[in-house]
């Protein structure tokens, strides 16, 4: 198994964050209180009636959608409006200047209202309200502070009067299809806004000049393209810039330095940046997280982040990044969580410079780099935060409620979403060089959940002293050079739910009992020592190197079963799929136990095909030709499979349909379970969609591509009764689609082994 942890894009807030001197409060979090003057305003409480009567005439978009009236229940003409749920009035005067209509359906209905009788609206909450376009009747609230139209299907482009709302403190507009922005040249100096989250829509081209005033600044999840303007770097009150899962390139400026002392978080997770990391950072470094994850950044790690005392999460992972480890990283007092994996590091890792190394680290991830020697002994004796529980370990970020997210891969599957503040506690040095015997120290790091030594070149027997990591979830050393037998005490880890002890040299009775009953074939293969369940090898029985027609079936049969994480050629990254090419991996000819990475393919010439000359064989020849005609499959897959049909690895061969299957099973299923979320959780339909899109099974798969591409259309054009009918269509298209590769894949074996 191999374990990928990643910080991911993007940030979840709380709904607001701003400084904590400022005396703003979200709409989210006001609420009805008791006031010192008049009751409400006679005209402004008509206003809210005949807003009622709207909202209970109009009928919700979806069965997902809360009926006003339910919601407006409070609203009673012989109540005071100051009392009702979402409305929120002035301590002395008792006008009306908050109104919170999250998630009723204003589709039709929003330019209607005479807001204008309203006159001293501050706070206006339409998340979630179906509307479609930002609203007209916004620019003449000339005392609106906060504004949410989050999650509204809104498109076209961020209208002109928006920048010059001079009293507009919080603006966001996530999780629409908006596509551009239309910033007038005087904004930038003539608007008050403080909060821009433009999250998660379609937003092309370069980015504007925004106003200067912006403290919080969030472009992720867009299709922005070209360089960080220097623009931003006269924010001065900048404290959050987030502008991951773009396409922004360049090197990133040096002028962010400036922004040193004011920016707590800066992500620019999978970008295509350019250079090596240009600052000098000073002793008034304020950051909390930096997650430059996912570029093209060269160079080695700059030594003045020691300046940075306040930082907690830095995420280098995944670019090309050339230096030895970076122990000096060490001194940093609130360092959580280190990501450097998939760079070039390399070298020895050595020794801690004193004992309080480290203190707080939670997560550690090397894995897929070059570094040699014994796993870090010094380092894994002095990890308090993963030895004892520390007071105050959580992620609090200053003055700003911050929550940052994660995905890992823990307990075989991929975990989305997982906040921060209650982190796991991860090692990861695969996909190393390291040699050795794992210490037995390694067993005092109680809390640690994940651990993963995989593809490495540790010797020795595994340590018994691991039984004491009695939270452990997540085990896997495959591939190495263990010997000896596995120690029973690995019984107590009841918690224990992934197991891969897989291609090393151990030998003896497999344990039985607790977790180790829940484990298959996969935890143990490729140790021909080993014997007992769930092996077939009995203990007492000399080992018979054939499989079984048992087996092989059993390989088949997991083309319905979970994934198989053992073969996932999963990428590091969240938004743009990777999935697996089968034009490619069907050459990939590296052995299962062997420690080559993904660079080794050997491609097979094309033309070696095997003439139909049995019944059988001509079966399959048929059944190629169906697929193409039916449109399941284009003309250049249909050559892969004819071609795969040389192939005598029958095991080989049914792993290649079952990675061709799994991700895209996935995607629609977590589609399907967006779509019934309430409200429905638009972010990750649209990502899943996309993920679907780039996924295995659509690449050459022509009908069930098509069927993608309408499902996208339909979701893009707010018809959510249109997505819900061509999602069905297209699991319908799908399950076919699996149904044939299934019995294709069993005659082919069939056709095999009446040659053998």
């Amino acid at each position: 198994m191999i374990i990928y942890l990643r910080i991911a894009c993007c940030f979840s807030f709380l709904p607001f964050v701003c400084p904590a001197n400022s005396s703003f409060t979200p709409l989210s979090q006001t609420s009805s209180h008791p006031f010192l003057g008049q009751k409400c305003i006679s005209s402004e409480k008509t206003t809210l009636l005949q807003l009622k009567r709207d909202l209970s005439a109009a009928k919700p978009e979806s069965s997902h959608q809360p009926s006003s009236r339910s919601l407006l229940t409070s609203w009673k003409p012989n109540t005071d409006c100051c009392s009702w749920e979402g409305v929120t009035c002035h301590e002395l005067t008792a006008h009306v200047i908050g109104l919170n209509l999250s998630s009723h359906n204003l589709s039709g209905l929003v330019n209607s209202i005479n807001f204008l009788n309203l006159p001293y609206i501050e706070r206006l909450n339409l998340v979630n309200c179906n509307l479609g376009e930002i609203p007209s009747f916004v620019q003449r609230l000339g005392g609106l502070v906060e504004l949410d139209l989050s999650n509204n299907k809104i498109h076209g482009n961020v209208p002109k009067w928006v920048w010059l709302l001079e009293s507009l403190v919080y603006f966001n507009a996530s999780n629409n299809f908006l596509n551009g922005f239309e910033v007038p040249p005087s904004a930038p100096f003539l608007s008050s806004l403080s909060f821009l989250d433009l999250t998660s829509n379609l937003l092309e081209g370069s980015i504007p000049t925004l106003p200067v005033s912006i403290s919080f600044l969030s472009l992720a999840e867009n299709k922005l393209t070209g360089e960080i303007p220097v623009s931003l770097c006269r924010m001065s009150n900048l404290t959050i810039l987030d502008t991951c899962y773009n396409y922004l390139a360049g090197q990133i400026p040096k002028c962010l330095e400036v922004l040193g002392d004011t920016l707590i978080v800066l992500n620019l997770r999978k970008n295509r940046f350019f250079g090596s990391m240009p600052w000098n950072f000073t002793k008034e470094c304020n950051f909390e997280t930096l997650n430059l994850f996912g570029n093209q950044l060269t160079g080695k790690i700059p030594e003045s982040l020691t300046h940075c005392k306040r930082l907690q999460v830095l995420d280098l992972g995944d670019n090309q990044i050339n230096d030895t480890f970076p122990f000096w990283l060490g001194m940093l007092p609130n360092l959580h969580v280190l990501i450097l994996q998939s760079n070039s590091l390399h070298g020895p890792i050595g020794e801690p410079l004193t004992s309080n190394d480290f203190t707080m680290l939670q997560i550690l991830d090397l894995s897929s780099n070059y570094f040699t020697g014994n796993l870090p002994l010094g380092y894994i004796a002095i990890w308090k935060s993963m030895r004892i529980k520390l007071n105050g370990s959580t992620m609090y970020m200053g003055s700003y409620y911050y929550r940052e997210w994660m995905s890992i891969t823990n307990k075989g599957q991929r975990m989305d979403d997982i906040n921060i503040l209650t982190i796991f506690n991860v090692l990861d040095l695969s996909n190393n060089l390291f040699e050795g015997e794992i210490p037995e120290v390694i067993g005092d790091l109680k809390l640690l959940e994940v651990l993963n030594l995989s593809r490495n070149n540790l010797t020795g027997e595994i340590p018994a002293s691991l039984s004491k990591l009695t939270l452990l979830e997540s085990l896997d050393l495959s591939k190495n050079k263990f010997i000896g037998e596995i120690p029973m005490k690995l019984l107590s880890l009841t918690f224990l739910s992934v197991l891969n002890l897989s291609c090393n040299r151990l030998v003896g009775k497999i344990p039985i009992g607790n977790q180790f009953s829940t484990f298959a074939n996969d935890s143990y293969e490729g140790n021909i020592g080993l014997c007992g369940f769930p092996l077939s090898k009995k203990c007492d029985e000399v080992e018979d190197h054939q499989s079984s027609a048992a087996q092989q079936e059993s390989i088949l049969s997991d083309l319905g079963s979970p994934f198989s994480w053992k073969f996932a050629l999963v990428g590091y990254g969240c938004g743009v799929p990777v999935g697996v090419v089968i034009g490619y991996i069907l050459f990939w000819r590296t052995k299962r136990c062997s420690n080559l990475y993904f660079s080794n393919f050997e491609f097979a010439p094309f033309f070696a095909f095997r003439i139909a000359s049995t019944p059988l064989r001509q079966q399959l020849s048929i059944m190629r030709q169906s697929l193409f005609d039916e449109g399941f499959l284009d003309h250049k897959h249909v050559g892969y499979l004819e071609t795969l049909e040389n192939e005598d690895d029958l095991d080989f061969i049914e792993i290649i349909f079952t990675l061709f299957l799994r991700d895209s099973s996935r995607y629609i299923d977590s589609i399907e379970k967006a779509l019934e979320t309430s409200p429905v959780d638009y972010p990750i339909m649209k990502r899943m969609m996309y993920r679907l899109k780039g996924s295995s099974a659509s690449l050459g798969a022509s009908k069930i591509n098509g069927e993608i591409n309408i499902l996208i259309k339909n979701f893009h054009d707010g018809d959510m009764e249109r997505v819900k009918a061509s999602l069905q269509k297209l699991k319908a298209e799908h399950a076919t689609f699996k149904e044939k590769l299934v019995v294709y894949v069993r005659m082919l074996k069939q056709a095999k082994l009446s040659e053998y």
